[in-house]
């Protein structure tokens, strides 16, 4: 989930065209299983990657926060920068 700051999704939009294009090649570039600290660094790699391609687009000057959960077999790895939150329930 990616929410726009400043009254503009622009940021936004832009983070979320371009994240996967950062997280697939990090996910694929393993070919065993992960560890919930591995893939928890995955996802703050990932963050910091699209956020420095933000810093150099036409949107540096918008801004954005984030939250994502990635789930790979029975691990689950969520991750938040700025205002928005990640809320997980379990069943039951």
């Amino acid at each position: 989930l990616f929410d726009g700051l400043r009254s503009s999704g622009a940021a936004a939009e832009f983070c979320a065209r371009n994240f996967h294009k950062h997280l697939l090649p990090r996910l694929s570039a393993r070919h065993t299983a992960w560890e919930d600290f591995e893939l928890c660094d995955v996802l703050k790699e990932t963050v910091e990657a699209v956020d420095q391609a933000l810093l150099a687009s036409q949107c540096m000057f918008e801004g954005c926060s984030v939250a994502v959960m990635l789930q790979i077999g029975k691990l689950v790895a969520a991750a938040s920068v700025g205002g928005t939150r990640v809320v997980m329930k379990r069943r039951g």
